[in-house]
Protein backbone atom coordinates (compact mmCIF):
# COMPACT_ATOMS: atom_id res chain seq x y z
CA UNK A 1 0.00 0.00 0.00
CA UNK A 2 0.93 3.61 -0.38
CA UNK A 3 1.35 4.14 3.33
CA UNK A 4 4.33 1.85 3.53
CA UNK A 5 5.91 3.59 0.57
CA UNK A 6 7.31 0.37 -0.87
CA UNK A 7 8.03 1.69 -4.36
CA UNK A 8 11.35 3.44 -3.48
CA UNK A 9 12.45 0.29 -1.62
CA UNK A 10 11.57 -1.90 -4.59
CA UNK A 11 13.48 0.41 -6.96
CA UNK A 12 16.52 0.42 -4.66
CA UNK A 13 16.44 -3.38 -4.37
CA UNK A 14 16.09 -3.75 -8.14
CA UNK A 15 19.04 -1.40 -8.67
CA UNK A 16 21.20 -3.37 -6.23
CA UNK A 17 20.30 -6.76 -7.73
CA UNK A 18 20.85 -5.47 -11.27
CA UNK A 19 24.21 -3.92 -10.28
CA UNK A 20 25.41 -7.24 -8.85
CA UNK A 21 24.09 -9.19 -11.83
CA UNK A 22 25.70 -6.89 -14.39
CA UNK A 23 28.97 -6.95 -12.40
CA UNK A 24 28.97 -10.75 -12.36
CA UNK A 25 28.25 -10.94 -16.11
CA UNK A 26 30.95 -8.38 -16.92
CA UNK A 27 33.50 -10.11 -14.69
CA UNK A 28 32.66 -13.49 -16.24
CA UNK A 29 33.10 -12.07 -19.76
CA UNK A 30 36.38 -10.32 -18.87
CA UNK A 31 37.83 -13.51 -17.37
CA UNK A 32 36.81 -15.53 -20.42
CA UNK A 33 38.41 -12.97 -22.73
CA UNK A 34 41.70 -13.01 -20.79
CA UNK A 35 41.59 -16.82 -20.65
CA UNK A 36 41.09 -17.05 -24.43
CA UNK A 37 43.90 -14.60 -25.15
CA UNK A 38 46.28 -16.36 -22.79
CA UNK A 39 45.35 -19.79 -24.12
CA UNK A 40 45.91 -18.65 -27.75
CA UNK A 41 49.29 -17.21 -26.83
CA UNK A 42 50.30 -20.46 -25.12
CA UNK A 43 48.99 -22.52 -28.04
CA UNK A 44 51.27 -20.61 -30.40
CA UNK A 45 54.40 -20.59 -28.24
CA UNK A 46 54.36 -23.76 -26.14
CA UNK A 47 54.34 -26.64 -28.73
CA UNK A 48 57.49 -25.43 -30.55
CA UNK A 49 59.31 -25.01 -27.22
CA UNK A 50 58.30 -28.50 -26.11
CA UNK A 51 59.32 -30.03 -29.45
CA UNK A 52 62.70 -28.34 -29.34
CA UNK A 53 63.32 -29.28 -25.73
CA UNK A 54 62.30 -32.92 -26.16
CA UNK A 55 64.14 -33.49 -29.44
CA UNK A 56 67.53 -34.02 -27.83
CA UNK A 57 66.37 -34.94 -24.32
CA UNK A 58 67.36 -38.24 -22.74
CA UNK A 59 65.20 -37.82 -19.61
CA UNK A 60 61.71 -36.47 -20.35
CA UNK A 61 60.80 -36.14 -16.68
CA UNK A 62 63.62 -33.70 -16.03
CA UNK A 63 62.92 -31.63 -19.12
CA UNK A 64 59.20 -31.43 -18.30
CA UNK A 65 60.00 -30.28 -14.78
CA UNK A 66 62.38 -27.62 -16.09
CA UNK A 67 59.87 -26.39 -18.67
CA UNK A 68 57.09 -26.27 -16.03
CA UNK A 69 59.30 -24.22 -13.71
CA UNK A 70 60.20 -21.80 -16.49
CA UNK A 71 56.56 -21.45 -17.55
CA UNK A 72 55.44 -20.76 -13.98
CA UNK A 73 58.03 -17.99 -13.76
CA UNK A 74 56.88 -16.51 -17.09
CA UNK A 75 53.20 -16.67 -16.13
CA UNK A 76 53.51 -15.27 -12.59
CA UNK A 77 52.08 -11.97 -13.89
CA UNK A 78 49.91 -11.63 -16.97
CA UNK A 79 49.42 -7.98 -18.02
CA UNK A 80 45.86 -6.70 -18.53
CA UNK A 81 45.89 -3.84 -21.02
CA UNK A 82 42.80 -1.64 -20.66
CA UNK A 83 41.93 1.80 -19.24
CA UNK A 84 38.91 0.29 -17.52
CA UNK A 85 40.27 -3.17 -16.72
CA UNK A 86 37.67 -5.11 -14.79
CA UNK A 87 40.26 -7.63 -13.54
CA UNK A 88 43.83 -7.24 -12.35
CA UNK A 89 46.71 -9.26 -10.95
CA UNK A 90 46.25 -12.24 -13.27
CA UNK A 91 48.60 -15.18 -13.07
CA UNK A 92 48.74 -18.75 -14.33
CA UNK A 93 50.51 -21.93 -13.26
CA UNK A 94 51.13 -25.30 -14.84
CA UNK A 95 48.89 -28.11 -13.70
CA UNK A 96 49.99 -30.82 -16.16
CA UNK A 97 52.34 -30.61 -19.15
CA UNK A 98 51.60 -34.01 -20.58
CA UNK A 99 48.27 -35.71 -20.28
CA UNK A 100 46.49 -37.83 -22.83
CA UNK A 101 42.97 -36.57 -22.18
CA UNK A 102 41.40 -33.12 -22.39
CA UNK A 103 40.12 -31.47 -19.18
CA UNK A 104 36.77 -29.61 -19.38
CA UNK A 105 36.79 -25.87 -18.63
CA UNK A 106 34.11 -26.45 -15.97
CA UNK A 107 36.78 -28.12 -13.83
CA UNK A 108 37.99 -24.69 -12.67
CA UNK A 109 37.84 -24.58 -8.85
CA UNK A 110 36.17 -21.15 -8.53
CA UNK A 111 34.40 -18.34 -10.39
CA UNK A 112 37.62 -16.29 -10.62
CA UNK A 113 39.68 -19.16 -12.12
CA UNK A 114 39.84 -20.72 -15.57
CA UNK A 115 41.40 -23.91 -17.00
CA UNK A 116 43.60 -23.27 -20.04
CA UNK A 117 44.45 -26.15 -22.37
CA UNK A 118 47.11 -26.45 -25.03
CA UNK A 119 47.21 -29.41 -27.44
CA UNK A 120 50.43 -30.52 -29.14
CA UNK A 121 51.70 -33.44 -31.17
CA UNK A 122 54.40 -35.76 -29.89
CA UNK A 123 55.20 -38.46 -32.32
CA UNK A 124 51.94 -40.06 -33.28
CA UNK A 125 50.20 -39.01 -30.07
CA UNK A 126 48.24 -35.90 -29.24
CA UNK A 127 49.08 -34.61 -25.81
CA UNK A 128 47.53 -31.92 -23.70
CA UNK A 129 48.97 -29.39 -21.31
CA UNK A 130 46.70 -27.55 -18.91
CA UNK A 131 47.14 -24.43 -16.82
CA UNK A 132 45.17 -22.78 -14.03
CA UNK A 133 44.51 -19.05 -14.60
CA UNK A 134 43.47 -16.90 -11.63
CA UNK A 135 42.63 -13.17 -11.51
CA UNK A 136 41.49 -10.60 -8.95
CA UNK A 137 38.52 -8.27 -9.65
CA UNK A 138 39.29 -4.58 -10.09
CA UNK A 139 36.37 -3.51 -7.88
CA UNK A 140 36.37 0.27 -8.44
CA UNK A 141 35.74 0.35 -12.21
CA UNK A 142 33.76 -2.88 -12.12
CA UNK A 143 31.14 -1.73 -9.58
CA UNK A 144 31.04 1.96 -10.52
CA UNK A 145 30.37 1.40 -14.22
CA UNK A 146 27.81 -1.35 -13.60
CA UNK A 147 26.08 0.66 -10.88
CA UNK A 148 25.64 3.57 -13.29
CA UNK A 149 24.39 1.25 -16.02
CA UNK A 150 21.97 -0.41 -13.60
CA UNK A 151 20.74 3.00 -12.42
CA UNK A 152 20.08 4.03 -16.01
CA UNK A 153 18.20 0.79 -16.72
CA UNK A 154 16.09 0.99 -13.56
CA UNK A 155 15.34 4.65 -14.24
CA UNK A 156 14.15 3.92 -17.76
CA UNK A 157 12.08 0.95 -16.64
CA UNK A 158 10.46 2.98 -13.86
CA UNK A 159 9.32 5.52 -16.44
CA UNK A 160 7.39 2.86 -18.35
CA UNK A 161 3.75 3.05 -17.18
CA UNK A 162 2.38 -0.08 -15.55
CA UNK A 163 -0.22 -1.96 -17.57
CA UNK A 164 -3.78 -0.81 -16.89
CA UNK A 165 -5.88 -3.42 -15.08
CA UNK A 166 -9.59 -4.03 -15.49
CA UNK A 167 -10.20 -2.57 -12.01
CA UNK A 168 -8.31 0.59 -12.91
CA UNK A 169 -10.35 0.96 -16.09
CA UNK A 170 -13.57 0.52 -14.09
CA UNK A 171 -12.52 3.20 -11.61
CA UNK A 172 -11.42 5.59 -14.33
CA UNK A 173 -14.61 5.24 -16.35
CA UNK A 174 -16.81 5.58 -13.24
CA UNK A 175 -14.95 8.66 -12.00
CA UNK A 176 -15.07 10.34 -15.40
CA UNK A 177 -18.81 9.63 -15.47
CA UNK A 178 -19.02 11.31 -12.06
CA UNK A 179 -17.62 14.52 -13.61
CA UNK A 180 -14.00 14.18 -12.52
CA UNK A 181 -11.47 15.38 -15.05
CA UNK A 182 -9.72 12.71 -17.08
CA UNK A 183 -6.43 13.59 -15.38
CA UNK A 184 -7.85 13.27 -11.84
CA UNK A 185 -9.76 10.11 -12.76
CA UNK A 186 -6.63 8.46 -14.17
CA UNK A 187 -4.54 9.42 -11.14
CA UNK A 188 -7.19 8.12 -8.72
CA UNK A 189 -7.66 4.91 -10.70
CA UNK A 190 -3.93 4.21 -10.47
CA UNK A 191 -3.98 4.67 -6.68
CA UNK A 192 -7.20 2.67 -6.27
CA UNK A 193 -6.03 -0.26 -8.41
CA UNK A 194 -6.32 -2.69 -5.48
CA UNK A 195 -9.62 -1.29 -4.14
CA UNK A 196 -12.92 -2.95 -5.04
CA UNK A 197 -15.05 -0.82 -7.37
CA UNK A 198 -17.92 -1.46 -4.91
CA UNK A 199 -16.46 1.41 -2.86
CA UNK A 200 -17.24 3.93 -5.62
CA UNK A 201 -20.42 5.35 -4.03
CA UNK A 202 -18.67 5.86 -0.69
CA UNK A 203 -15.68 7.47 -2.42
CA UNK A 204 -17.87 9.94 -4.30
CA UNK A 205 -19.87 10.76 -1.16
CA UNK A 206 -16.73 11.45 0.81
CA UNK A 207 -15.31 13.49 -2.04
CA UNK A 208 -18.37 15.74 -1.78
CA UNK A 209 -18.43 15.87 2.04
CA UNK A 210 -14.74 16.52 2.70
CA UNK A 211 -13.79 18.70 -0.31
CA UNK A 212 -10.44 16.88 -0.48
CA UNK A 213 -8.38 16.61 -3.63
CA UNK A 214 -9.44 13.37 -5.38
CA UNK A 215 -5.95 11.84 -5.34
CA UNK A 216 -5.57 12.67 -1.64
CA UNK A 217 -8.81 10.88 -0.79
CA UNK A 218 -7.87 7.96 -3.04
CA UNK A 219 -4.65 7.55 -1.06
CA UNK A 220 -6.73 7.17 2.11
CA UNK A 221 -9.09 4.61 0.55
CA UNK A 222 -6.08 2.58 -0.63
CA UNK A 223 -4.50 2.57 2.84
CA UNK A 224 -4.74 -0.88 4.43
CA UNK A 225 -5.50 0.68 7.83
CA UNK A 226 -8.56 2.43 6.41
CA UNK A 227 -9.87 -0.81 4.88
CA UNK A 228 -9.72 -2.46 8.31
CA UNK A 229 -11.79 0.25 10.05
CA UNK A 230 -15.32 -0.52 11.19
CA UNK A 231 -18.24 1.46 9.75
CA UNK A 232 -18.35 3.67 12.83
CA UNK A 233 -14.60 4.25 12.79
CA UNK A 234 -14.80 5.26 9.12
CA UNK A 235 -17.52 7.76 10.07
CA UNK A 236 -15.17 9.32 12.66
CA UNK A 237 -12.46 9.36 10.01
CA UNK A 238 -14.72 11.37 7.71
CA UNK A 239 -15.50 13.87 10.50
CA UNK A 240 -11.79 14.30 11.13
CA UNK A 241 -11.12 14.96 7.43
CA UNK A 242 -13.54 17.88 7.46
CA UNK A 243 -11.44 19.44 10.20
CA UNK A 244 -7.97 18.44 8.95
CA UNK A 245 -7.26 17.04 5.45
CA UNK A 246 -4.27 14.97 6.55
CA UNK A 247 -5.33 11.34 6.38
CA UNK A 248 -2.79 10.25 9.02
CA UNK A 249 -4.59 12.55 11.48
CA UNK A 250 -7.95 11.20 10.36
CA UNK A 251 -6.87 7.59 10.89
CA UNK A 252 -5.61 8.49 14.35
CA UNK A 253 -9.00 9.99 15.23
CA UNK A 254 -10.81 6.93 13.88
CA UNK A 255 -8.77 4.65 16.11
CA UNK A 256 -9.03 6.85 19.23
CA UNK A 257 -11.09 5.70 22.24
CA UNK A 258 -14.62 7.07 22.69
CA UNK A 259 -13.78 9.51 25.48
CA UNK A 260 -14.97 13.02 26.34
CA UNK A 261 -12.15 15.25 27.60
CA UNK A 262 -12.49 18.85 28.82
CA UNK A 263 -9.75 21.46 28.36
CA UNK A 264 -10.05 24.62 30.45
CA UNK A 265 -7.34 26.58 28.61
CA UNK A 266 -9.41 27.32 25.51
CA UNK A 267 -12.92 26.11 26.50
CA UNK A 268 -12.77 23.10 24.21
CA UNK A 269 -13.55 19.41 24.36
CA UNK A 270 -11.91 16.42 22.73
CA UNK A 271 -14.42 13.83 21.58
CA UNK A 272 -13.11 10.53 20.27
CA UNK A 273 -9.74 12.24 19.82
CA UNK A 274 -11.27 15.10 17.82
CA UNK A 275 -10.66 18.57 19.30
CA UNK A 276 -13.77 20.80 19.16
CA UNK A 277 -13.90 24.45 20.21
CA UNK A 278 -17.19 25.56 21.78
CA UNK A 279 -18.79 28.85 22.71
CA UNK A 280 -17.78 29.72 26.23
CA UNK A 281 -21.12 29.60 28.08
CA UNK A 282 -22.43 26.35 26.50
CA UNK A 283 -19.06 24.81 27.32
CA UNK A 284 -19.61 25.50 31.04
CA UNK A 285 -23.05 23.90 30.95
CA UNK A 286 -21.61 20.90 29.12
CA UNK A 287 -18.98 20.71 31.85
CA UNK A 288 -21.75 20.80 34.50
CA UNK A 289 -23.62 17.91 32.95
CA UNK A 290 -20.34 15.99 32.50
CA UNK A 291 -19.51 16.50 36.17
CA UNK A 292 -22.89 15.14 37.23
CA UNK A 293 -22.46 12.11 34.94
CA UNK A 294 -18.85 11.49 35.91
CA UNK A 295 -19.51 11.76 39.65
CA UNK A 296 -22.71 9.69 39.40
CA UNK A 297 -24.64 12.45 41.16
CA UNK A 298 -28.27 11.30 40.83
CA UNK A 299 -26.88 8.83 38.27
CA UNK A 300 -26.06 11.84 36.10
CA UNK A 301 -29.65 13.06 35.75
CA UNK A 302 -30.46 16.75 36.14
CA UNK A 303 -34.14 17.62 36.42
CA UNK A 304 -35.04 20.91 34.76
CA UNK A 305 -36.01 23.50 37.38
CA UNK A 306 -39.61 24.58 37.57
CA UNK A 307 -40.39 27.52 35.32
CA UNK A 308 -41.20 29.76 38.31
CA UNK A 309 -38.56 28.38 40.70
CA UNK A 310 -34.88 28.57 39.61
CA UNK A 311 -32.36 26.19 41.19
CA UNK A 312 -30.07 28.24 43.45
CA UNK A 313 -27.45 25.64 44.44
CA UNK A 314 -26.84 24.56 40.85
CA UNK A 315 -26.61 28.20 39.79
CA UNK A 316 -23.98 28.80 42.46
CA UNK A 317 -21.98 25.75 41.32
CA UNK A 318 -21.91 26.82 37.69
CA UNK A 319 -21.18 30.48 38.48
CA UNK A 320 -18.24 29.41 40.67
CA UNK A 321 -16.82 27.39 37.76
CA UNK A 322 -17.33 30.33 35.41
CA UNK A 323 -15.56 32.71 37.77
CA UNK A 324 -12.59 30.37 38.12
CA UNK A 325 -12.16 29.76 34.39
CA UNK A 326 -12.97 32.99 32.58
CA UNK A 327 -16.72 32.80 32.04
CA UNK A 328 -18.75 35.78 30.81
CA UNK A 329 -19.51 38.27 33.57
CA UNK A 330 -23.10 38.64 32.41
CA UNK A 331 -23.75 34.89 32.64
CA UNK A 332 -22.08 34.76 36.07
CA UNK A 333 -24.15 37.68 37.37
CA UNK A 334 -27.40 36.18 36.09
CA UNK A 335 -26.71 32.86 37.85
CA UNK A 336 -25.74 34.55 41.09
CA UNK A 337 -28.82 36.82 41.14
CA UNK A 338 -31.46 34.53 39.63
CA UNK A 339 -30.16 30.99 40.05
CA UNK A 340 -30.33 28.30 37.34
CA UNK A 341 -33.45 28.68 35.23
CA UNK A 342 -35.05 26.08 32.98
CA UNK A 343 -34.94 28.44 30.01
CA UNK A 344 -31.19 28.98 30.45
CA UNK A 345 -30.57 25.24 30.57
CA UNK A 346 -32.67 24.62 27.45
CA UNK A 347 -30.94 27.39 25.49
CA UNK A 348 -27.45 26.17 26.32
CA UNK A 349 -28.27 22.52 25.61
CA UNK A 350 -29.64 23.49 22.21
CA UNK A 351 -26.64 25.69 21.46
CA UNK A 352 -24.27 22.91 22.51
CA UNK A 353 -26.05 20.38 20.30
CA UNK A 354 -25.90 22.76 17.36
CA UNK A 355 -22.15 23.29 17.74
CA UNK A 356 -21.33 19.61 18.15
CA UNK A 357 -23.43 18.59 15.14
CA UNK A 358 -21.53 21.11 13.06
CA UNK A 359 -18.43 18.94 13.58
CA UNK A 360 -19.58 15.35 14.11
CA UNK A 361 -22.33 13.38 12.42
CA UNK A 362 -25.68 12.98 14.18
CA UNK A 363 -25.36 9.20 14.46
CA UNK A 364 -22.02 9.65 16.23
CA UNK A 365 -23.18 12.38 18.59
CA UNK A 366 -25.77 10.43 20.58
CA UNK A 367 -23.27 9.14 23.11
CA UNK A 368 -21.92 12.64 23.71
CA UNK A 369 -25.23 14.48 23.88
CA UNK A 370 -28.28 14.11 26.09
CA UNK A 371 -30.62 11.37 27.09
CA UNK A 372 -34.11 12.45 28.15
CA UNK A 373 -36.42 11.16 30.87
CA UNK A 374 -39.74 12.66 31.98
CA UNK A 375 -40.37 12.82 35.68
CA UNK A 376 -43.82 11.33 36.33
CA UNK A 377 -44.30 13.29 39.51
CA UNK A 378 -43.55 16.79 38.20
CA UNK A 379 -44.03 16.19 34.46
CA UNK A 380 -40.72 18.01 33.97
CA UNK A 381 -37.89 16.59 31.85
CA UNK A 382 -34.56 15.40 33.18
CA UNK A 383 -31.41 15.24 31.08
CA UNK A 384 -28.05 13.53 31.33
CA UNK A 385 -25.12 12.80 29.00
CA UNK A 386 -25.28 9.45 27.23
CA UNK A 387 -21.58 8.67 27.73
CA UNK A 388 -20.51 6.36 30.51
CA UNK A 389 -18.94 7.94 33.58
CA UNK A 390 -15.52 6.29 33.19
CA UNK A 391 -15.08 7.82 29.74
CA UNK A 392 -15.26 11.42 30.98
CA UNK A 393 -11.99 13.20 31.74
CA UNK A 394 -11.12 16.66 33.07
CA UNK A 395 -7.79 18.46 33.02
CA UNK A 396 -6.06 19.04 36.37
CA UNK A 397 -7.29 22.63 36.81
CA UNK A 398 -10.89 21.64 36.15
CA UNK A 399 -10.68 18.64 38.44
CA UNK A 400 -9.58 20.90 41.31
CA UNK A 401 -12.30 23.46 40.58
CA UNK A 402 -15.03 20.81 40.37
CA UNK A 403 -14.02 19.36 43.69
CA UNK A 404 -14.06 22.81 45.28
CA UNK A 405 -17.36 23.82 43.66
CA UNK A 406 -19.07 20.60 44.69
CA UNK A 407 -19.01 21.84 48.25
CA UNK A 408 -21.61 24.44 47.26
CA UNK A 409 -24.15 21.75 46.40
Amino acid sequence: MLKVRKRPLIIAAAWLVLTLTLSAIALHSALNAIANDTQNALQQSLPPRLDAALQYSLDESEIYAAIAQQLNEDLVSIPVISSFALVEDCRARVRELRVSASIPASAAPSFMQRILEVSWEYGRDTRHSNFLLACQPNWAPLLSTRALLALLCVGLISLVPAPVTATQMSWRDALVAADLSAEDATRCATILAAVDIAGLAQFLQWLQDTALAPAHLAALFADSRFVQLSTQQQAWCRCALRQNPEHEHALQIALSPATLCFDSKNWSVTIHGLAISLSKTPWFYYLWYAYLRGSNTHDGWLLNPAVNRPEQSSGLFISTLMSAHGGHNRAIKELQENGLRAKTLDQNRNKLKEELLAVIDADLSNEFLFETNRDKKTARYAYRLGIRAERIQFDHALQSSLEASSKSL
